[in-house]
């Protein structure tokens, strides 16, 4: 979806990261870290082929992101992180 609709949905989708990662619910957590470390994978995989500009926009929106995510990663979510940073880097 990001390869081919660019930038279009990618507000949408981080309003959509942060209340994942910030689930209330315990039960929920380790879920939602895996859904959103899914869609961040498919966001960075998706912008290979994107402008300079375009991915500018994405790493400036991405970064702190990221950070806090790795700032508060637990031993249940690590896994799924892991993940995404190894399928992100794979072409």
């Amino acid at each position: 979806m990001f390869r081919n609709f660019g930038l279009a949905f990618f507000g949408n989708f981080m309003e959509q990261l942060y209340a994942l990662i910030h689930e209330p619910l315990k039960e929920k957590q380790e879920g939602s870290h895996r859904v959103a470390a899914e869609i961040v994978a498919g966001m960075i995989r998706g912008s290979k082929h994107w402008t300079l500009e375009m991915l500018d926009k994405l790493w400036d929106k991405l970064r702190p992101f990221l950070t806090e995510v790795c700032d508060n990663l637990s031993v249940d979510t690590l896994a799924y992180w892991n993940d995404c940073f190894r399928t992100s880097i794979v072409s």
